[in-house]
């Protein structure tokens, strides 16, 4: 016969007869809503079953109790398997135990020791923690289904099982705001790279170096900004060089000279004209009209096939004046030179 959805999950035999007297399979939806939760939770399914053997449906509903002969141990520090006065857990104990840092299937066992240790661990009120597993994820209008809802308990135990291991407070989401989740989450994790670093600095008896901390970062990336501006600020150019690296069309022609004047003057009066015209484009706008889009410096020293031809952008400019009228007047302000023209 078919392996059941169980079965396959699980990765255990199907259909034996130890606990029932034949071979079945029935649909999961035959379950109480009861047993449904119950089976999520003792197989840790975080996806849809949908068939259910005889055997496995004895073994994790109607058996599952009886079949539990040892404490399951939660601390991992029994050294030898307990049988002895063995108590069951609940379902709502296990959802408090889960909360408190430990993952305990509803219906496994502890021991009178391990049940001690679980009641010294700060205490969380029954109710709060019920509205916790509906409402934790309010404040993000977020609703979970009963297979998500069992993912992330079943993440936050383990989290806060390794936690516990290192010596490191469990995870707590309740009572916690939208805004307080992020501050929480940072905080806690600089807690646990600590806790971890001071143990293995223990273990290998060396002093780890401090990580430094983003603003430190910024800082001594700024520095080292500020050095190599300062070593390029120390380079010596000379005109032959300066001139060689200008673009062609930046040399003007026109009284001797001209070509050690800086051509600011040009390209910002051409700002000046299209604020003066009153375009709603800006001046980078327009250029995407004579130049590739994303234009890098190929496209800037005019060495691009591809970018477009200027008939783009007359004939942009021609539709924005036809509607204008020859006696309209335009104003504009206009940069005529400057003091640093000939400091090249």
């Amino acid at each position: 016969m078919e392996k059941c959805s169980v079965g396959k999950f699980t990765h255990s035999d199907c259909h034996l007869l130890n606990y029932v007297n034949r071979k079945a399979i029935q649909a999961i939806e035959k379950l109480s809503e009861t047993d449904l939760n119950l089976l999520k939770l003792r197989t840790d399914s975080n996806y849809e079953l949908k068939t259910i053997c005889l055997h496995h449906q004895s073994v994790f509903l109607k058996n599952y109790e009886f079949l539990q002969k040892v404490c399951c141990d939660p601390f991992k520090k029994h050294k030898t398997t307990i049988k002895k006065v063995l108590r069951v857990v609940t379902v709502e104990q296990s959802r408090i135990i889960l909360y408190k840092g430990f993952k305990v299937k509803a219906g496994q066992k502890l021991c009178a020791s391990c049940r001690n240790k679980l009641l010294k661990i700060k205490q969380i009120d029954e109710s709060n923690v019920q509205n916790s597993l509906n409402t934790e994820d309010e404040d993000h209008d977020v609703e979970f289904t009963p297979a998500e809802l069992l993912q992330k308990r079943n993440v936050i135990a383990e989290l806060n099982s390794s936690f516990h291991e290192i010596g490191c407070s469990p995870m707590k989401l309740h009572a916690l705001g939208e805004h307080s989740r992020s501050f929480y989450g940072k905080e806690k994790l600089q807690r646990v790279h600590e806790t971890v670093k001071e143990k293995i600095q223990n273990v290998l008896e060396v002093d780890l170096p401090e990580e430094k901390n983003d603003v430190e970062k910024s800082v001594i990336k700024k520095s080292e900004d500020l050095d190599k501006l300062v070593d390029i600020i120390n380079l010596k150019i000379g005109l032959s060089k300066f001139s060689s690296l200008r673009p062609k069309w930046c040399v003007l022609a026109g009284a001797s000279g001209t070509h050690l004047v800086c051509v600011c003057t040009i390209h910002q009066n051409v700002i000046l004209l299209i604020h003066g015209a009153g375009f709603e484009e800006e001046y980078k706008q327009l250029m995407s009209y004579i130049v590739c889009e994303g234009a890098g410096r190929e496209c800037m020293l005019r060495h691009c096939d591809k970018c477009p031809s200027k008939d783009n952008l007359v004939q942009f400019l021609q539709a924005k004046f036809e509607d204008c009228d020859d006696e309209d007047i335009v104003e504009y302000n206009q940069w005529v030179s400057t003091v640093f023209d000939r400091s090249w």
